[in-house]
């Protein structure tokens, strides 16, 4: 930046308001439209992980995580011990969630889907229709997640997912409750 900028006003939400002399209006704009991918993906990844604990718990009791097992799992749930020994070293920071779900990556989750497919394919069109779909949006949670923004074909694509997403859990939702 080769000339001084003024400080500009900066609101988020509600209750946050400061001064900022340094973030470009680029910067600032990404931020705004990042809001609403946040969401999006946000709620889909939960979604993802209600689905799984609904299908499981029905199939194989309250103490499914407990019963599942095979090398990939395994590795799934070391990572889950991991975190929640590391929540436990710090105390006075909140936790990630009540259910061991709710500590592992969405890529994780695929490999749940994929792992017990046999559980999963009723509720899905294909295997690879799912799977695709976690794959993409999770790419674009990681841009996301570290702060930089999508590109508007990345943000559509995200947006259909999503509705292409809920249509298909709105079809199955006998199966859910």
């Amino acid at each position: 930046m080769t000339q001084k900028q003024a400080n500009r006003t900066v609101y988020i939400g509600k209750n946050i308001e400061f001064e900022d002399p340094l973030l470009s209006k680029i910067v600032l704009d990404d931020a705004k439209r990042m809001t609403y991918i946040y969401g999006v993906i946000y709620i889909f990844e939960n979604s993802l992980r209600e689905v799984i604990r609904v299908i499981m718990t029905k199939k194989y009791g309250s103490d499914w995580w407990e019963k599942m097992t095979n090398p990939k799992i395994e590795n799934i749930k070391k990572k889950v011990k991991s975190r929640k020994e590391d929540e436990k070293k710090n105390p006075w920071h909140g936790e990630r969630g009540d259910h061991q779900l709710c500590y592992i990556d969405m890529g994780d989750l695929n490999t749940i889907f994929e792992e017990f497919w046999a559980d999963f394919e009723s509720l899905f069109p294909n295997k690879n229709w799912l799977i695709t779909r976690v794959q993409e949006i999770s790419r674009s949670r990681n841009i996301v997640d570290h702060h930089n923004p999508l590109s508007i074909n990345d943000q559509e694509r995200i947006t259909i997912y999503f509705k292409d997403w809920f249509k298909q859990v709105n079809s199955i939702k006998y199966l859910l409750i």
